[in-house]
């Protein structure tokens, strides 16, 4: 688990701040991993509640900076660090840029997921329910749902249902039913306000395990059901995923 901060010394520490994060500070700029003389930067990094407002608020606007990992993973980890001060602020934030597009262009696994895996490991030694309990939310709801307030593209914005945690797909469903090209502006202002409700989720959880009231509701019945079959220790050892099977097999 994360080295923890009680929330006394949290709430100690943003105080001591200046109010940094109410303030809407500017994310830390990039550099060295290595902090001053050498030193490592210690992991997993102490964890500090994070407002969710903000938290999309930054998601939104720093996806135009570097796209969907880069937004998601600096707006969490950008935010902690600028309170945290040195060697926090050395990380090389602007290494995530690789994550656009499903990873270079790929359209693999949705950057924004991917971003939010990373923060999430960032802080916690054990992430993997934390991050199941992601990738089980991006599949089955309709997204996105964030509405900024000051939009650079006001639009009335269709939600699809991914049914996949993989970009090819995620952003393949919201063409069809949206009509609009991969190219658009609607689509670049669609995978903006994505990124913002994937950094809102992810700083819910990560809010609640600093509070140890994380829970893991585990993944769809439809996955379950096909899984007790198939995987590893079972009849069928054929798969290793915990994706939604049926988006792509009968």
């Amino acid at each position: 688990m994360a080295e923890h901060l009680t929330r006394r010394q949290a709430l100690k520490l943003a105080a001591g701040m200046g109010g940094a994060l109410a303030a809407g500070a500017a994310l830390p700029a990039c550099g060295s991993s290595v902090g001053n003389a050498g030193e490592r930067d210690p992991y997993p990094w102490p964890y500090l509640p994070l407002d969710l407002t903000k938290s999309g608020e930054l998601g939104y606007e720093n996806y135009r900076v570097g796209h969907c990992a880069y937004a998601v993973f600096t707006s969490i980890a950008g935010q902690v660090a600028n309170f945290l001060g040195e060697p926090f602020t050395f990380f090389p934030f602007d290494m995530w840029r690789f994550g656009a597009a499903g990873i270079a262009n790929w359209g693999t696994v949705c950057g924004t997921v991917n971003g939010a895996s990373a923060a999430i490991a960032l802080f916690f030694k054990e992430p993997d329910d934390m991050i199941s309990e992601l990738l089980t939310w991006y599949e089955n709801t309709a997204l996105p749902v964030y509405e900024p307030e000051n939009p650079v593209l006001p639009m009335d914005m269709p939600a699809t249902e991914a049914a996949s945690p993989l970009c090819h797909l995620s952003v393949g469903k919201w063409i069809k039913a949206s009509g609009f090209e991969a190219s658009s502006p609607e689509r670049t202002e669609r995978c903006a306000r994505l990124a913002a409700d994937v950094t809102r989720k992810t700083v819910e959880i990560l809010n609640l395990a600093f509070d140890r009231r994380f829970v893991f509701h585990g993944l769809d019945p439809q996955t379950q059901e096909c899984l007790a079959c198939h995987g590893q220790g079972k009849k069928n050892d054929d798969i290793k995923s915990q994706m939604h099977c049926t988006t792509c097999h009968d």
